[in-house]
């Protein structure tokens, strides 16, 4: 079973013992089923159960018209058991550790935008501390050219003194003002620099985590989903694994789909596809192909 952060791939493998056939004119009448055994550990009731595979039947015989599956509590032919074993628990802890490992790249995420975010205001902030900068720098050397020219003609007014004192202390005042948001702003550059480092090492954290999750899947390697079994005149579908209800339901209407004697068929994403790789709960056009060269619909 190979799974990665984007996306989990389970497969189905269903078998029927070689030599044994399958009963003649299997669509001719309805294949009576009924639920089995259920391990508490799969955590499912039997009226979530009996919904899905209330689903599973529609997915073939809403197009076809047909009642082709019955569920019956008595004098069932097709007992569906739910066996938990390594596969599930595997499943389910594998399916935790996805759970936390996209919190984990969510937070990091939200803590990267807003990161960026401050690195940007505070970037847009020195630009304009440079701005200004500039025109203090400006304003500072016309001060400092009318000091020059006063002193040359031998002293200034009384009034050109006044004006020039009070430009000295705006521009005394400019300068402080200025010169400690700039203070600040280098900062916060040295904050956003320590940011940038610890973002990068939690980046790499999580990458060592999802390849962790990887290789770990990987080896798991593929395993039967669920499992249609036929013994002379038993006949038994088993369920091993699954993540949600969709699937669940998937697996239900493989395995329903084998009890009317179809086979896997090349379309990926199809019900009677041998990987359970498709989401939709409906039939695909190739899987209604099957059932018709199956059942004469």
């Amino acid at each position: 079973m190979k799974r990665t952060l984007l996306g989990l791939v389970v497969i189905i493998a269903c078998a029927i013992p070689s030599g044994v056939a399958l009963a003649a004119n299997a669509c001719a009448t309805p294949v009576t089923y009924k639920i089995g055994a259920i391990d508490a550990r799969f955590g499912v009731a039997a009226p979530a159960i009996t919904d899905a595979l209330s689903r599973a039947e529609a997915i073939w015989e809403a197009p076809t018209g047909r009642n082709l599956f019955a569920y019956a509590t008595t004098s069932a032919v097709l007992p569906i058991d739910f066996v938990y074993d390594t596969r599930q628990a595997t499943s389910v802890q594998n399916a935790a550790t996805l759970a936390r490992l996209n919190l984990f790249k969510t937070a990091l995420e939200l803590i990267q935008t807003q990161f960026a975010t401050f690195a940007s205001s505070t970037k847009e902030a020195q630009a304009t501390n440079s701005a200004q900068f500039a025109i203090y720098k400006a304003d500072e050397a016309r001060y400092n050219a009318d000091v020059a020219a006063a002193n040359a003609k031998g002293g200034a007014s009384q009034d050109e003194y006044r004006e020039l004192v009070v430009r000295e202390a705006a521009l005394a005042t400019r300068f402080d003002t200025l010169k400690a948001e700039q203070d600040m702003q280098n900062a916060q550059v040295t904050k956003i620099n320590a940011l940038a480092d610890s973002l990068v090492a939690l980046s790499a954290i999580l990458n060592a985590k999802i390849a962790d999750y990887n290789q770990r899947i990987a080896k798991v390697g593929e395993f039967e989903q669920g499992l249609y079994t036929q013994y002379g005149s038993e006949r038994r579908i088993t369920i091993f694994e699954f993540t949600d209800t969709p699937q669940l339901v998937r697996v239900l209407a493989h395995e329903m789909g084998h009890s009317l004697g179809m086979d896997h068929i090349p379309t990926k994403g199809a019900i009677m596809y041998a990987s359970n790789t498709g989401t939709s709960t409906q039939a695909a056009p190739a899987d209604l192909a099957e059932l018709s060269r199956v059942c004469g619909i």
